[in-house]
């Protein structure tokens, strides 16, 4: 019996959807990109951003995983790993002695090159006769220890001095001394922490690097817990972060502080000025420039009557207590 027309065309139809349907499907398929292959095998590029707030070309930067295609992000950093790790993201160079510094890691071993390279830097401590302990896992304690040991000696090189909220120091252990043990007291367990580590370890929590865990009232530390090798990562990138910038002179009492022995850089003064903290500036002539936080600027320089002679003054009021501030400090110059 013969198809009526009806049907032939109805199945036509049908023919020619399925024909335009499977066309346009191959086109999505061949103008979609496909996804990006994650970096590591054992987490994903995702995981490192929402679990650890970085991205897997930073993680990159300080490890590069194994050679399986794994990162192992949950196992135990040893303390040579450790010490590669902080070399590879802060830049600091390697170096390969005649001679070992310590007792247990040779010059044949994989880490020597790292391990050497950070006392050479001076971010990794040692004694003659020391041992590193390379296999050990690297406690959270031990982890500050070169990182607090490197921005110290970045800020020191560029400000001339630490910056805490109390005042300038010239050292992690004058830091510690007058602010950062009261910094670590907020701490439940402050009072496990290694005496040798608590400078590095307040400095760091100072900076904001480290933070703690825990609920209110009970935020701990945990010193002497290992980390792990996606924790070790995540803390050295957040101290990397932290490179020191030139940081304008604070002027916040009434007396002299330090500075340069001749002008052209960055001096330190204290006084009280008007509303708001001001800034100092030596320059290469021996004048001073001071700014305040609301923008006024006020350039002196020392006559033989008065310790100061003001020039360019902008508000009337500021100077007037300026002058008084200047006659009572007897700033010299630095």
């Amino acid at each position: 019996m013969r198809e009526p027309k009806e049907v032939k065309n109805h199945r036509r139809l049908i023919r020619l959807a399925a024909a335009v349907v499977s066309a346009f499907a191959l086109v999505l398929v061949c103008a979609v990109p496909a996804l990006a292959a994650d970096s590591w095998t054992d987490i994903t590029d995702t995981q490192w951003a929402q679990t650890y707030g970085i991205t897997a070309a930073q993680v990159a930067t300080v490890a590069q995983g194994y050679d399986d295609g794994t990162f192992r992000p949950t196992q135990t950093v040893t303390r040579a790993q450790y010490a590669k790790m902080v070399l590879s993201a802060l830049g600091i160079s390697t170096a390969t002695p005649q001679s070992p510094t310590f007792t247990d890691v040779s010059a044949a071993g994989y880490y020597y090159p790292w391990i050497e390279g950070g006392v050479a830097a001076g971010v990794i401590a040692a004694k003659p006769g020391d041992t590193y302990r390379p296999a050990d896992p690297t406690t959270r304690q031990e982890a500050s220890l070169p990182l607090a040991a490197y921005l110290a000696q970045k800020v020191l090189a560029v400000n001339g001095g630490i910056s805490g909220r109390l005042g300038i120091y010239q050292s992690l252990s004058s830091y510690s001394a007058a602010e950062g043990l009261a910094l670590l007291a907020g701490f439940a367990d402050h009072g496990d922490l290694s005496p040798d580590c608590a400078p590095s370890e307040s400095y760091l929590v100072f900076l904001g690097i480290v933070q703690g865990s825990g609920g209110a009232g009970t935020v701990c530390l945990s010193p002497g817990s290992s980390l792990t090798r996606a924790q070790a990562v995540a803390l050295i990138l957040r101290a990397e972060t932290h490179q020191p910038k030139p940081a304008t002179p604070v002027v916040d009492a009434v007396a002299p502080a330090f500075g340069p022995a001749t002008g052209g850089a960055a001096s330190y003064i204290n006084s009280a000025v008007s509303e708001g903290t001001a800034g100092l500036l030596v320059t290469p002539k021996g004048r001073y420039v001071i700014t305040n936080n609301r923008g006024a600027e006020f350039v002196l320089w020392p006559e033989s009557s008065t310790p100061f002679y003001f020039e360019e003054l902008r508000d009337s009021a500021e100077s007037d207590q300026l002058r008084a501030l200047a006659r009572q400090a007897h700033v010299p110059i630095l």
